[in-house]
Parts: structure tokens; sequence; C-alpha cells
């Protein structure tokens, strides 16, 4: 008999997953082993192969493990086994044994993270659209731009953008890093960019990177509800005004070479403030 064993680690949102693919002449069959450390990786492949021993220690196999330090482990021990001899080079049928194993593997884990997406759309489908603003703020003078975004839940990102070239490609870039930032929600996201929504919407194009950047927040936002909303800008709504601050705090430190630390605590007071004040109008 010939047979191939292959193996792969993945991560699931129910935890890291071991995976080994015994594949022969009569099929392929699976063994699963939850985790994904190097231990877990030998387990999961020692399965195999005492599954595979158990057909043919009155006959006779030869086998290709695709795990080296595996099979370098077994070839070790092999007098142990004297029904199995190893073989390193996955040549001729041994190649073709490999690919059927792999792809076994691979149509069951698509089956496992096409499952894991569909939890994750009816938990977001299960809560209301998180509410969500982002802004930019870039210096006259200097290149580069300064993103801020947070809900309404008080969870910030701010972050300097060094090549924006323009305050639109800054508020795109802004509205990007949201969705990115909150991945696991519906969202209605508020800007005070005109020109942004406009962009979103197929009314302007400016220049490629802006165009890359509207091109890459439709893919962000695909298979997702995500709605966009004008705010005006410096009307004393709590949110809009929380992400200025941020982006301003962003561009402002990125050109102080203010460390992390500092600048994530200055980030954490403007939330603070943020908190506060709807503390205080609740």
């Amino acid at each position: 008999m010939l047979a191939a064993i292959h193996i792969r680690q993945v991560r699931t949102d129910l935890g890291p997953l071991t995976f080994a693919a015994l594949a022969t002449h009569e099929g392929v069959r699976l063994f699963t082993r939850d985790g994904d450390t190097d231990t877990d990786r030998n387990l999961v492949g020692l399965d195999a192969f005492a599954f595979l021993y158990e057909q043919v220690r009155y006959d006779s196999a030869r086998l290709h493990l695709s795990d080296a330090c595996l099979r370098r482990n077994l070839k070790f021990v092999a007098a142990s086994f004297p029904a199995v001899e190893f073989v390193d080079t996955a040549f001729g049928p041994f190649g073709a044994l490999l690919r059927h194993a792999s792809d076994a593997i691979g149509e069951h884990v698509a089956g496992l993270l096409a499952a894991d997406e569909a939890r994750r759309e009816a938990a977001r489908a299960a809560l209301p659209p998180l509410l969500v603003a982002t802004d930019a703020s870039k210096a006259r003078k200097l290149r580069g731009v300064g993103l801020g975004c947070i809900s309404e839940t008080g969870r910030r990102r701010m972050h300097m953008a060094p090549d924006a070239r323009s305050i639109l490609e800054g508020e795109l870039l802004a509205i990007e890093m949201g969705i990115d930032r909150f991945r696991d929600r519906d969202l209605h996201i508020l800007t005070d960019s005109r020109l942004a929504i406009a962009a979103l919407d197929g009314r302007y194009h400016g220049r490629p990177g802006v165009a890359a950047v509207v091109d890459r927040i439709h893919e962000a936002a695909r298979g997702r509800n995500v709605r966009f909303a004008w705010v005006r800008g410096h009307n004393r709504h709590p949110l809009n005004e929380a992400a200025h601050r941020l982006a301003v705090a962003a561009r402002r430190c990125y050109e102080a070479n203010v460390s992390q630390d500092v600048a994530a605590a200055i980030a954490d007071n403007i939330v603070e403030s943020l908190l506060e004040d709807n503390r205080h109008s609740a």
C-alpha cells in the first residue's frame, strides 16, 4: 500500500485546531486535535500513523509524511514498525496522494471558516449598527494626515498617515480605519466631509490615491451593513468632536515624535472626556 500523511494547523473562532489527513488508494481519512502547538502537531500525525499501521501491520506500506520533524522521529524508531517503509520525497504517486490529503483538509477548513463567518454574520445582525465617527487632520504645509475614529461605546483608534496627500484622502483613510477597527459590527459611520461621501457614492473621482482608498472601503464593507452619513463639523457633536481631537492628536504626536505610551494616554484622555460629557448629559 502507498500512503501519505499531511498536517495543517488553523485558527478558527472556536479555537486553534490541528488536522492530519491520511491518503491511500482507498481514500482520505481526517484526524483532528484541539490546539496548534508542536505537541498537537506531533500527536495528530501519530494518530494518523497509528491508524495506518493497524491496517498494514500484517502486510506492508510505503509512507510519505509531509512533516519533516515527525518523519525524522518515526524513522529513528523505524525498527519498531517493520511493516512501514518511510519515503522522504513525495515523488510520483506520493505527490498525488499528498495533494489529495491537502485538498481534503482544505475543504474541511473551508467549511469551518464558512461556519465561523455565518456565526459572525448572525451575531452582527442581532445587534443594532454601531455609531462611529471618523475625522482627519492635515497641517497646511506638511505632508501627511492624522486620522481618528471613535465609537459610541468609547472604543477608539488614532493613526498618522504620513504619505496621504490631501485632506480628502485622509478623511477616506479615517473611514477605512473605522471599518477595520470595528469588524464585528454593522456600522453607521459619521463624517464631516461631504466630499468623502460623494467619493464613496461615486459622484466624485479624485486622484488615483483617492480612488484606491474608495475601492478598499467598498471591499472592507462587503457583506456588512455599513452606512455613511454627513454630520456638520465643529458643531458640538460629541462623537465628531472626539474623532476630530483624536485626528489632531495623531498628527501632533507624530510631528513632535511623541512616544506611543504618551500618545495612548492622550487618546485615553480624549475618550474619557467624551464619556464624562455623556454621563453629565444622561
